[in-house]
Parts: C-alpha cells; structure tokens; sequence
C-alpha cells in the first residue's frame, strides 16, 4: 500500500523508536489522507464510515501485535457479544500498577464528501446530541469512565497549530470530551465546532495525571471518572484479547464472586445505545516480546 509523504515519516519514526505516539501520528496522517480522497473523488469509490476505519485502527495494532517483534505499550480485545457497535470502542490508560482509567470512546467522521463544494461546511452527519452523546456519557458514569468522543477528519479550515501539534495531518484523528460538548450545546457539529477543545489521539499516548482530565480534552470539571484497580478493570471475562494468547484473568479468579456485580457494572446490564465492541488498553510499560507468548498480568 501506497503512503504520503507525511504518512511515511511516522510510520519509519515509529519503526526506529518503537515508540507507539509515532504510530498514532501515523494512523491519523492516514485517516487525514484518506477522507481528502473522498472529498475529491466519487463517493461509489471513496466511501468510508467510522466503522471502516475503527475496524482499520484495531486491525492494523493486532498485525503490530500478532508479528511479536516490537514491544509495545498496547493490549487488544473484542466483545464476544452480538449486540455491539463497531465504531464505539473502549480506551484504557494504565498509569501505573491498579491505576486504569477508562475512556469510552464514540467515533465520528467528517463527511467531507457531501460538501464539495465548501468544505468547511463539512459535518459529522450521525452526530445526535440528545440521544448518542448522552447514551456515552451515562455509560461513561455507570463504569466510573472518561466519555470522548474520537474524531475521524479531514478539513480545509485553517488549524491553528501550535509546538504541541505542528502537523495538521495530525488532527486526521482527535479527541474530545464529550462532556463538554454537551455543555457546549453545539448546533452545527463541524470541525470548527469542535475544533479546539479536541486535540489530536497523540494525546491518549501521552496522557500521565488523572487530574489533567479537566482540561486536556476541553474543560471539563465535573465527570465521575475514577482511578480503577486491575481487578475492577479486567475482573469481568467479558473480553477476549486479540493477537497471541495473554494470561491476565486467572490471578483474580480466587477473589472473584461471579455471581455478585463487581464495581464496574457489566456491560450485560446496561440498555442503552452505547456499546462498546474493541477495548485498546495503553499498558503503564512496554509488554516484553516473551510475556505475550507465555504468563503475564498487568
């Protein structure tokens, strides 16, 4: 497969440093430069959804994964469940042994496609304030989690970039808080809408102190995101981990009453719209190439 320019750089970046930002900065080049090809060519030929590009995303971690040969900072897993939804997703931060934050994560792309001829009156056509972002946010408060929202985009709008993010590819992929959307009450959801308070998915990659979710992804001074222990994260089997076999559930089973709800209320409980079908967990160390084919707990 043929890359940009841009999209190339990261990419060898990431392969010398193993460094996973670089491989973030990769993906959102190549998201930023896949939906400029829609916006310029037949949509019989270009078209693409947040479920295409979610699955992409997971898919193209697991091969990275799958070869075992570059210790990464990354874990996968997937609903066994069929009543998922293929562009919401979980994301986890472990910022240190039993210390996890979880980010419910909804995707939405920028049709660019269907404004040809302005593009910046681009919008994320299926973004719902009073159904979709409230759904995210009551999940995000039953399981004591973070809600963003993870954006697909490419746009014409002038970015003002500043030494944090230089590259305008880089907002390929961006996150924000969908609580402070909500407080926002956006009316036309366009990148400029949205565009600060989201910042790029680099960010993810980087993110080190609970307390800096008031901000980093927009103000956001009121939410019901707790510190979690392993336990409480990874207790539940209702995951299956993608790529080579990983013993994290095993250790927790002698602790473990099945048949009570843990702090974490199943996902079997919840009704609502949101539901989650990949979990990406950002390990607080680089996962040793032997663990992943033998014994390891985070």
């Amino acid at each position: 497969m043929r890359y940009s320019a841009s999209s190339k750089k990261y990419l060898n970046e990431f392969e010398e440093s193993k460094d996973i930002l670089h491989w973030l900065s990769f993906f959102s080049s190549f998201v930023w430069d896949e939906l400029k090809f829609a916006s310029i060519e037949d949509s019989s030929v270009s078209k693409i959804d947040e479920r295409e590009i979610t699955n992409r995303f997971v898919r193209e971690l697991a091969k990275i994964i799958k070869l075992d040969q570059v210790p990464l900072p990354i874990r996968l897993f997937h609903s066994p469940r069929e009543s998922v939804n293929g562009s919401d997703i979980e994301i986890i931060v472990q910022l240190s042994k039993d210390e996890n934050l979880i980010f419910p994560c909804q995707a939405k792309r920028l049709y660019v496609e269907k404004t040809k001829n302005d593009n910046l009156r681009s919008k994320y056509q299926k973004y719902n304030y009073k159904t979709q972002k409230d759904d995210l946010i009551e999940y995000a408060e039953r399981i004591n989690g973070f809600p963003l929202y993870l954006f697909y985009n490419y746009t014409e709008y002038p970015i003002n970039t500043n030494y944090h993010y230089p590259d305008k590819k880089l907002y390929g992929c961006t996150l924000g808080s969908a609580i402070n959307l909500r407080l926002k009450n956006v009316t036309t959801p366009t990148f400029e809408s949205f565009h600060p308070p989201s910042v790029p998915l680099t960010s993810i990659a980087s993110f080190k102190s609970f307390y800096s979710l008031n901000n980093i992804w927009g103000k956001t001074d009121r939410h019901h995101a707790k510190l979690l222990t392993d336990k409480e994260v990874f207790g539940d089997k209702l995951w299956e981990e993608i790529g080579s076999p990983i013993y994290h559930i095993d250790r927790f089973s002698k602790y473990i009453d099945l048949n009570r709800v843990l702090t974490i209320p199943s996902a079997h409980d919840y009704s609502g719209r949101f539901s989650p079908k990949f979990r990406i967990v950002f390990t607080a160390e680089k996962i040793n190439l032997n663990c992943r084919k033998n014994n390891f707990s985070l």
